[in-house]
């Protein structure tokens, strides 16, 4: 039996949802590490980010996206890679929904700090940059 491009596209798709299901969950034996930088601390279990111990208020597509880029400090990621980690379905124009929740983010920090922590990469894509301090 062979698949065909779109069958394998669909089983990667389902198998990284039941893989982002099963993280959220934060089972006892298998609990996600906090993200600690100076003065930006992400909690994935408790799905709350701080900086300086003030809450940003994030929502659910920032939280997955400041954490996705959080995990790989300095990887460059492209729109179409941080869409498929975060986006539980397909979207229509998926550059466009990635560059309003990296602003979004990025304009909840800046209520908090001067730092920044998402940096643009032209024509690539965004990584997350521990700012000096």
């Amino acid at each position: 039996m062979t698949f065909s491009d779109e069958d394998k596209k669909l089983c990667d798709r389902i198998l990284a949802m039941i893989s982002d299901e099963s993280r959220m969950a934060c089972p006892q034996k298998e609990v996600p590490s906090s993200l600690i930088f100076p003065r930006l601390k992400i909690h994935p279990c408790q799905h709350r980010v701080f900086i300086e111990e003030k809450e940003v208020l994030l929502t659910n597509l920032e939280f997955e996206a400041l954490h996705f880029l959080a995990r790989r400090p300095g990887y460059v990621f492209t729109k179409a890679q941080i869409h498929e980690a975060v986006w539980k379905r397909e979207t229509e124009n998926y550059e466009n929904a990635v560059q309003c929740v990296i602003a979004g983010i990025r304009k909840k920090l800046k209520a908090h700090t001067e730092k920044e922590y998402i940096q643009t990469v032209r024509n690539v894509g965004y990584r997350f940059i521990v700012p000096k301090t």
